[in-house]
């Protein structure tokens, strides 16, 4: 009689302390339904944004912002493909942005990262495509702020010939110098972007998962990947397998071989 009631409470101890009497293919196979059903509408298709390494898809407020100077451009009856699976219609459809739209676009309008107010770039008179030489006088406005900006010892280009050095020799800046230097001032110009042959790799109905979407949700998204899994988000964005930890970046320029997917309300 004691060993028979010793032996209830030994099983009885057991199953209080959460042993599942369930088969281990069982469990496994009802948590993968159960990632599946919190990840929902999120998924993962092959290839990468049809964007180049260092631009992005241009996002609907920005395309809004720009709307004359990007119709301009536009043939009459294109449609453009906009971040978070918004559109821009050419002159025929009087330039129209719209949010959301699981139409089918031709191209995509991607963009460069902003750059800042100011920046250094290397080689005597070299800016990048999308920036200009700053001028002396412009410098001269802003010289408190660039004098805060420079090293101690810098020396840069300005345009017309003219340079600038660093809190070191004075913050001076001349409208003529002709000695040699390793950096030019240069700061942004126009409004750079550029339409690209076909749209990404998310199919009509769905848009790229913004990197703050996905912070929402990054424990149940993480799950779902595979270890060592590199995804693209929306913005150039990336996230990473369980293996790296789940981590999220809002800028990766280097290509990668998939993207999470959302669909569209």
């Amino acid at each position: 009689m004691q060993k028979q009631l010793l032996g209830g409470l030994v099983l009885l101890a057991m199953t209080g302390c959460g042993e599942d009497p369930r088969a281990p293919e069982d469990t496994a196979e009802e948590l993968a339904r159960s990632q599946n059903a919190l990840v929902g509408d999120i998924h993962s298709i092959r290839g990468d944004t049809v964007c180049p390494p260092n631009e992005y898809l241009m996002p609907v407020a920005e395309a809004r912002a720009h709307q004359e100077t990007l119709c301009a451009q536009l043939g009459s009856f294109d449609l453009i493909r906009l971040a978070g699976g918004g559109t821009l219609a050419g002159p025929a459809y009087g330039c129209t942005v719209q949010d959301l739209d699981v139409r089918t676009p031709g191209a995509s309008l991607c963009m460069p990262r902003p750059l800042p107010a100011w920046f250094k770039s290397q080689g005597d008179n070299l800016c990048p495509a999308n920036a200009a030489l700053m001028s002396p006088e412009t410098a001269v406005a802003r010289r408190t702020e660039l004098c805060a900006y420079l090293g101690r010892w810098d020396i840069v280009r300005l345009s017309g010939g003219g340079s600038m050095v660093g809190s070191g020799a004075g913050c001076v800046i001349r409208t003529q110098d002709t000695q040699p230097m390793g950096w030019s001032l240069c700061e942004p110009t126009g409004f750079p972007f550029s339409v690209v042959a076909a749209e990404g790799p998310c199919a009509p109905g769905t848009a790229e998962l913004s990197p703050n979407e996905a912070r929402a949700r990054q424990a149940e998204i993480c799950a779902t990947l595979g270890k060592w899994d590199i995804q693209r988000l929306s913005g150039r964005g990336t996230m990473k397998g369980p293996g790296a930890g789940c981590v999220i970046k809002d800028w990766e320029p280097n290509p990668v071989g998939a993207t999470l997917c959302k669909t569209l309300p």
